[in-house]
């Protein structure tokens, strides 16, 4: 995971986060499915929330801090 930005503002803010792995680079937001595999269940400033659609299996990514 690269990070997040926040598209638009006010009610109409969306938090994108920007996601990296071998070969591509992706910007996902709640609701996306990635692969057909990973559905994106939310972004917000700690990380991503992500669900492995085959098994229903959650998974987090957590943004780390940058000194």
């Amino acid at each position: 995971m690269i990070g997040r930005v926040v598209e638009g503002e006010g009610g109409k803010a969306v938090e994108v986060a920007l996601l990296t792995g071998p070969g591509s680079a992706l910007s996902v937001r709640r609701g996306d499915v990635i692969d057909g595999q990973w559905r994106v269940e939310q972004v917000s400033t700690s990380g991503v929330s992500l669900t492995w659609l085959p098994a229903r299996i959650p998974q987090n990514l957590v943004f780390k801090a940058t000194p």
